[in-house]
């Protein structure tokens, strides 16, 4: 897994045996400095790039991704509600609608197998995910998760979000347990 963002925006190459997967797709004006170049630099090939998985619709986000998908032929992933998301912000940099991922969506690639959660709170169908990476032989599994606020079930219904302070750490929340189930993220308070 490689980090192939700028300063303020992150996004991510995970290399598999069948090609790249990239989180994220920056602006369009940085898409091909950052990534594209970003992963010549690392010896990585961008026109393995297979996949964008794009964690919400924020033009920071998805921007990059119609380079991606027009030059390089790769598909795009977002939730339902964020391909509407962006469509309503009638920004011209926006990708062709194409893959629409669901809560607990597995994409596979190769040897390499990522788990996609819709964590609405950011925007409406913000996604997180699981993914494989290896270091030093060892495998490991990387939790992305897309953003600091998080809904709870019980106010999902009203869209308020229920938000972790930026300034929090972990022993100033109040015993919160995250766990993971085949259909969502949710939060467990003890």
């Amino acid at each position: 897994m490689y980090y192939v963002g700028s300063k303020p925006v992150a996004a991510w190459a995970v290399t598999t045996s069948g090609g790249i997967i990239l989180i994220d797709a920056l602006y369009e004006y940085s898409v091909e400095d950052e990534i594209v170049n970003g992963l010549k630099k690392l010896g990585l090939d961008p026109t393995k790039i297979k996949y964008v998985v794009v964690t919400h619709g924020h033009a920071d986000h998805y921007a990059g991704a119609p380079y991606l998908q027009s030059r390089l032929g790769a598909r795009i992933l977002m939730s339902a509600a964020d391909w509407e998301f962006m469509q309503s912000q009638r920004n011209p940099n926006r990708p062709t609608r194409d893959m629409v991922v669901t809560d607990g969506q597995r994409l596979t690639l190769g040897d390499a197998t990522l788990t996609l959660y819709l964590t609405p709170g950011h925007t409406p169908g913000t996604i997180s995910l699981l993914v494989p990476v290896k270091d030093g032989g060892r495998e490991h599994l990387a939790a992305m998760w897309a953003e600091r606020r998080l809904i709870s079930p019980e106010r999902r219904k009203t869209s308020e979000p229920t938000a972790i302070p930026r300034s929090a750490s972990p022993t100033s929340w109040e015993k919160p347990l995250w766990t993971l189930s085949s259909q969502t993220i949710r939060i467990i308070a003890e």
